[in-house]
């Protein structure tokens, strides 16, 4: 056997290395990128929070554009499930886990427009999801909706948040 061809222990013994190596760089690679996960934040005692990390402002409108995440009350979802099942509703809300919507806020006009919003199981499965081109609608006083716009609104204009 010539002494220029490695032998098959050597192979084994680079390869591995070599694929030691690639995990590694690979580990360090995706703990080293940015991470894009929601940042939560409570509005007020409500059910819902807003991901701060992802409020857009509109300079031209004074719009702010925000994903809100809710878990909706035990006799909303039961009304839900009674529609599914006496065949009013297609959407079995069964394993109901939260809601994520978004929204459009217009802090100085006090109102809202509602943009899509999804409903999620327990294991992540999509129960439904709605896309609306909804006007405005002012936001009730003294109800959760007041609760969410304030706390939205406070939080950018404490943050100066002039996002995108």
């Amino acid at each position: 056997m010539s002494d220029n061809v490695p032998s098959e222990r050597s192979l084994t013994l680079g390869g591995t290395m070599k694929l030691q190596i690639f995990f590694l760089m690979a580990f360090i690679i995706l703990n080293a990128a940015p991470s894009f996960s929601a940042e939560w934040v409570q509005a007020g005692n409500t059910v819902w929070y807003f991901d701060k990390s992802r409020i857009k402002y509109d300079n031209k409108s004074g719009d702010l554009l925000v994903w809100e995440k809710g878990i909706l009350n035990d006799s909303t979802i039961k009304s839900f499930q009674v529609d599914f099942d006496n065949g009013k509703s297609s959407n079995d809300y069964t394993g109901y886990d939260h809601t994520i919507s978004q929204v459009r806020f217009n802090c100085s006009n006090e109102t809202v427009s509602l943009i899509s919003y999804i409903d999620y199981r327990y294991n992540g499965e999509v129960i439904c999801s709605y896309k609306y081109n909804l006007d405005y609608q002012i936001v009730a006083p003294d109800s959760t909706g007041e609760v969410v716009l304030n706390t939205v609104c406070k939080y950018v204009k404490d943050n100066k948040h002039k996002n995108k």
